[in-house]
């Protein structure tokens, strides 16, 4: 895989977040020799003793790191890697209580500096939401231990990047970071209809003040703007035609396409 991408990497860096196909059970193990950063963590999915006593995957949550980009004089972009391998996304289950420190940790290193915007980028979205057409009836269309990981931890980032839902999506919570979801860019899509916006938001939180979903293929570019906290995302296909655009605004975020 590396080696096809070699033109890719000599032009930018590659910043990598876990989330559950890099589960110990799945991908854990090529996932910290190939694309963690840190020294240290190549064993952290070795094999441990399980209740029969066979060998068994470890459940792991690696502590969040921090990158700092430049993006000119006196602005600074930090990006914030947040671990969200395991858990459900349906239910709230023992993985919320092992992801919470993590995310408390992370919380740390996004406290306000000078000059210093802080986004979070983790894998499974806090504020994503699924289409009606795949919620079992009574269930509820937002991902579950991420909710309750998260929680009280999200107030000094701009904004939150992440994936595993199959489309692009963003989402607006009153008094929270915006979310940009980018899970459009591998596999197969979700189904391409019912998102419209929840009358209620994850359990705990308002309901959105705007939310958009796009089932297409594509990516996105992101452009600083003049202002400190302003952004504006440029969303494409994989031909490169403009899909939507997005603008960030502090923690405000909106979508609209052309």
């Amino acid at each position: 895989m590396l080696l096809p991408m070699q033109p890719l990497l000599r032009a930018a860096p590659l910043i990598v977040s876990r989330g559950n196909h890099e589960d110990c059970w799945r991908a854990g193990n090529g996932f910290f020799l190939f694309m963690d950063p840190r020294p240290g963590t190549w064993d952290d999915c070795a094999p441990v003793a399980g209740p029969d006593g066979a060998p068994a995957a470890p459940e792991v949550v690696t502590a969040p790191y921090a990158i700092d980009l430049p993006v000119r004089a006196g602005r600074t972009l930090r990006l914030v890697i947040t671990d969200s391998a395991p858990g459900s996304d349906t239910r709230i289950t023992p993985a919320s209580t092992l992801m919470a420190p993590q995310f408390a940790a992370a919380a740390r290193l996004a406290a306000p500096a000078r000059g210093r915007e802080s986004w979070l980028v983790t894998h499974r979205p806090p504020f994503g939401y699924v289409s009606s057409t795949v919620v079992a009836p009574g269930g509820s269309p937002w991902p579950g231990d991420i909710v309750a990981a998260t929680r009280g931890t999200l107030a000094d980032y701009r904004m939150i990047v992440s994936g595993h839902l199959h489309f692009a999506q963003m989402v607006q919570i009153p008094g929270q970071p915006g979310q940009l979801l980018l899970g459009n860019g591998d596999t197969r899509l979700d189904p391409p209809t019912g998102y419209e916006r929840p009358a209620t938001g994850p359990s705990g939180y308002p309901a959105p003040t705007s939310a958009w979903t796009l089932v297409e293929f594509g990516y996105a570019v992101a452009l600083p703007g003049r202002q400190a906290g302003r952004w504006t995302f440029r969303l494409r296909d994989m031909d490169g035609r403009l899909q939507a655009t997005c603008a960030l605004a502090g923690q405000q975020l909106g979508c609209a396409t052309p």
